[in-house]
């Protein structure tokens, strides 16, 4: 089907009347773009109603929803609050002594994703229990008993897949160091606010 006459944009000639003032070009360019875009507009509704979208899944075959990021109350504590952070905040500083002896210069997420694509045995872009242990033992060498790293895997795999992408391990690792910041009273903000706005 041929996509329809698109009228002119409120305020502009149409191409007919650009055409009859001797003005060819314009109106040509303007046929043009009015045809090239009716012409996506018309592919970008058949494939939205020809092709549904793809249903992504885990390798455990667990399908994955895409939801909004989850919050700290949303994941399981199966060891006290302080003790599970002091695991992440050692984890950290494993992180940063590794970076270092790899001498790369990134970010903490760019180094944690190098270390998490070292340790993918399997390629799937996401680590089971296994190779979470290896990369905390082996890969940081960072001392810590089973119950810690059981409780630190079962905080950041919340939806108890058995697998946790990087952006799901470093978002449960965000949210346990966020967890323990002192609140901000609407004092202090205003404050620091107007400190900032003063610099």
């Amino acid at each position: 089907p041929k996509p329809a006459k698109a009228a002119a944009a409120p305020g502009q000639p149409s191409v007919e009347a650009n055409a009859r003032r001797g003005q060819p070009e314009r109106a040509s360019r303007a046929t043009s773009r009015r045809a090239g875009s009716a012409r996506l507009q018309y592919i970008a509704g058949r494939a939205a109603s020809t092709m549904p979208l793809q249903e992504q899944k885990y390798s455990t075959g667990r399908v994955i929803e895409h939801k909004k990021p989850s919050t700290h109350a949303e994941h399981e504590l199966v060891i006290p609050f302080a003790q599970l952070r002091s695991v992440v905040i050692r984890l950290q500083d494993e992180m940063q002594k590794t970076s270092a002896a790899w001498d790369t210069k990134g970010s903490m997420n760019k180094n944690w994703e190098l270390l998490f694509k070292r340790l993918d045995a399997d390629f799937s872009g996401r680590l089971d229990y296994a190779e979470f242990v290896k990369a905390v033992r082996e890969g940081l060498r960072l001392d810590t008993s089973d119950k810690e790293l059981q409780a630190l895997w079962t905080y950041i795999d919340h939806d108890k897949s058995g697998e946790v992408s990087l952006a799901e391990f470093q978002h449960g690792l965000y949210l346990l160091i966020l967890e323990g910041w002192e609140r901000i009273t609407d004092d202090d903000l205003e404050r620091v606010v107007l400190t900032l706005n003063a610099a």
